[in-house]
């Protein structure tokens, strides 16, 4: 079985880039003969070398030709799509790499039940809240610096910042900034040094959430098929680390998305996406999701064409990502599973290995 994938609005480990709030990757198994017919039905005539929903979606007749092609892939199950809100995303990296590893050293698993994802939805919305949106979107932009840079200019300037806003914010606030800080103080500038590179690169694991997803719904083994300009293609060693068939045995994730690794993946190609209809289509279906997702990051009124792109069901490609939401139930374990430490654990052993065998 073959898995193309592209995506829409990557910026790198700039997550904090205001102009692409959204990050979305989609994938598809479509086979050449069913690509042939939607695209007679959706493109013909269209004297492009190649599909972009970038460059349809300027025009009129190019929108209606995305929504008639959406339409027509609706109900195929052959599509996916998983969407990323960065600011919320980099929200995440730090309670993540900070709070939940001060608390893992304590003893305390707050990736349990789903605790970690519990904390990020409630900061998220009570900073909003009890401060403002420019509040937290000043901090995390800090925060991003900081990771990125790796110098103690910039450490100083993100938790200095945070320190002196716990100092003369509401009490309210100032109970969630303690955490963070506490954190701080636990683990201090010695983790900023030992965090691996591209920390803030979301590409590759919502590829890998994306692969586990197409995993689980075959026993085929999988080629996957990437647009060679992607930023993947620059680092497709580690991503053959990861998809490897020798990569140890075992199942993460809660119950409703369980991954089994190793991902039976066969090999990656990174290949011209003007050859193959999967890829523009995989194009088109990120580009217009990625439309439909920067809608919900504000709350000015939705266009007519993104209101069609929901009508014609681009939401119903989606299979997961990560999104604040106000409503959080813990989360189960699925037997026979490890625990997202272990599976760190273990990712970051293989990278390791595979960098110090590639030195030798």
């Amino acid at each position: 079985m073959r898995v193309f994938i592209d995506e829409s609005g990557f910026t790198g480990e700039d997550l904090a880039n205001q102009d692409q709030p959204v990050f979305v990757l989609a994938s598809t198994l479509a086979d050449d003969t069913i690509c042939t017919e939607w695209y007679r039905k959706a493109f013909a005539g269209v004297q492009a070398k190649e599909l972009k929903h970038s460059s349809l979606a300027k025009t009129e007749n190019g929108r209606r030709r995305i929504l008639e092609f959406l339409r027509a892939i609706r109900a195929s199950n052959k599509f996916t799509v998983w969407v990323v809100h960065k600011e919320f995303c980099l929200l995440s990296k730090l309670v993540d790499l900070w709070l939940e590893s001060a608390l893992y050293e304590s003893g305390i698993d707050f990736y349990d039940r789903g605790a970690n994802l519990g904390f990020c939805n409630m900061a998220w919305f009570c900073l909003r809240t009890f401060e403002s949106e420019a509040f937290l979107t000043r901090h995390l932009a800090r925060f991003q610096q900081m990771v990125r840079t790796r110098t103690q200019e910039s450490y100083d300037a993100f938790w200095g910042g945070l320190y002196k806003a716990s100092r003369s914010c509401k009490k309210e606030t100032k109970k969630i900034l303690s955490y963070f800080l506490l954190s701080d103080y636990k683990l201090g500038y010695d983790r900023l040094k030992d965090l691996p590179e591209r920390t803030l690169d979301i590409c590759q694991t919502s590829a890998l959430q994306t692969l586990g997803h197409w995993r689980g719904q075959t026993t085929e083994e999988i080629q996957v098929v990437h647009d060679n300009s992607s930023n993947m293609a620059r680092e497709k060693w580690i991503w053959d680390v990861i998809t490897s068939s020798h990569f140890p045995s075992f199942r993460v994730g809660p119950a409703d998305f369980l991954v089994e690794y190793p991902l039976r993946v066969t090999d990656t190609v990174f290949s011209d996406s003007a050859a193959h209809l999967q890829l523009q289509f995989a194009d088109l279906v990120a580009g217009a999701a990625a439309a439909w997702a920067r809608s919900r990051t504000t709350p000015a009124p939705r266009s007519t064409y993104v209101k069609s792109l929901e009508n014609a069901g681009i939401g119903e490609h989606l299979i997961g990502g990560i999104w604040p939401s106000p409503h959080v139930e813990p989360v189960e374990k699925a037997p026979d599973t490890i625990g997202a430490n272990e599976y760190i654990k273990i990712v970051a052993q293989a990278i390791i290995k595979a960098r110090k065998d590639r030195k030798e």
